[in-house]
């Protein structure tokens, strides 16, 4: 099950909704009935932003608006997921470098992007020593044996150099 959302510019979209939302969207439509819209304003039509953010300063207090809401939501979106482009449709987005500014980066996730990017000295010294030396790797590298592989990549380098 999906809500219809009309945002900026009244661009639709159809959100998908998890299985509390849904629950306790079918409750509000057996108490008020079923219209267009799920929140009604006093004049008919929608409830108006204005009314959502004192409703939110009055339930959440003064450190939250709809705004960090937002961009709350996207950052815990995209840090489960690490799907941006789910998230920037999710947000109604036309471009995925607005979406970007909503997201924060962790230094944590930070972290782990560039541990993961990072070559790591056994994997170089192991590789080093298999294609270099045409020997089996012994179970620990020891400094001599990475020398030894830089000596010989050294001589390799010079030779390509020269010749």
């Amino acid at each position: 099950m999906s809500l219809r959302v009309i945002g900026k510019g009244s661009k639709e979209r159809l959100v998908p909704l998890d299985p509390l939302t849904l629950s306790l969207l079918e409750q509000l439509e057996s108490e008020q009935g079923c219209d267009d819209y799920y929140f009604r304003g006093r004049f008919g039509g929608h409830v108006h932003p204005a009314t959502v953010y004192k409703w939110l300063k009055q339930h959440l207090g003064t450190g939250w608006s709809t705004h960090n809401l937002r961009h709350r939501a996207a950052s815990h979106g995209l840090r489960e997921t690490h799907d941006l482009r789910g998230v920037q449709e999710l947000l109604g987005h036309a471009s995925l470098a607005t979406t970007q500014i909503y997201t924060e980066v962790s230094t944590e996730q930070l972290t782990s992007i560039v541990t993961a990017n990072s070559l790591r000295t056994k994997v170089i010294e192991r590789r080093l020593s298999q294609t270099l030396l045409n020997t089996n790797v012994p179970a620990t590298v020891t400094d001599a044996d990475v020398q030894q592989a830089m000596r010989v990549l050294a001589h390799h380098l010079s030779l390509v150099q020269d010749g």
